[in-house]
């Protein structure tokens, strides 16, 4: 293998780094798992409420992996949480379609009513005790509605999550705020999360000939005072503090690279 043919295999390789989701046991994952149970077990309709990039996706992903299909002796299967993603700008047959694809199965018949049965029959089939709908903000009354309508009456909770706006109007609309009886707030990392994070990147990812120090006390206030305790945004200044420093060959990330990183995320 030639010396040039090695160099791109190991920038490909660095490169496949930067998009290895690695998970953090932080203290809000914790909390929100805890939360999670509690409604799991009551079979209450909740919210879960947070800004954009938080982690709040990725946090209800894990949740329903952690509880994921069980395959029984009679060879039926048993899903406990079910997580979807609807489309954007769809109505109530995209999540009708989401909840059947999502517990493996499929429908020719696009018709709302089958849909919504064919919906009703795997939930309960599948033994779900609670639906995550992720990113519902643009969903309105009658979405919401027709999915309660099937739930509810298999006792199955439905948590919502999304942004301040959906709170906003869920709680403003009469007939849905009664059946969500509880909202948990997702917040931003601890200084110390966000320390050990930052030290586990250094030395995992970007892999570069010398200490950047980080965490130093001038370097991490550049990086918290951007951040604002935010999870994504701190891993999309990081994937491009790493991609400049691989760039320009650099052997550590100094200030002046992270000041030019992280001034296309300031606000």
């Amino acid at each position: 293998m030639t010396e040039i043919s090695a160099n791109k295999k190991k920038i490909q390789s660095d490169f496949e780094q930067l998009f290895i989701n690695y998970i953090f046991p932080t203290r809000q994952l914790r909390l929100l798992y805890e939360w999670l149970e509690v409604q799991r077990q009551s079979r209450h309709n909740n919210l879960i409420i947070g800004e954009t990039l938080i982690g709040k996706s990725t946090a209800c992903q894990i949740y329903a992996y952690q509880n994921k299909l069980q395959h029984l002796k009679d060879n039926s299967n048993i899903v406990p949480i079910v997580y979807i993603v609807p489309p954007f700008g769809g109505g109530t047959k995209d999540i009708f379609l989401a909840i059947i694809e999502s517990l493996d199965s499929t429908s020719i018949d696009l018709h709302l009513a089958n849909l919504r049965e064919k919906a009703r029959y795997l939930l309960k089939d599948c033994g779900v005790e609670m639906l995550i709908i992720d990113d519902t903000a643009h969903y309105r009354n009658k979405v919401f509605t027709d999915i309660l309508s099937i739930c509810e009456p298999m006792n199955i909770a439905v948590i919502l999550v999304g942004r301040q706006t959906l709170y906003s109007y869920i709680y403003g609309n009469r007939n849905l705020n009664p059946r969500f009886t509880n909202i948990y707030r997702f917040g931003n990392l601890q200084t110390e999360e966000i320390k050990q994070i930052i030290t586990f990147w250094e030395k995992n990812v970007p892999k570069l000939s010398e200490a950047s120090n980080l965490t130093s006390e001038p370097m991490f206030n550049i990086v918290n005072q951007t951040i604002k305790g935010n999870i994504g945004r701190l891993n999309r200044i990081f994937k491009a503090l790493a991609i400049q420093a691989w760039q320009d060959g650099l052997k550590s990330i100094d200030v002046d690279i992270l000041k030019k990183v992280v001034q296309c995320y300031m606000r």
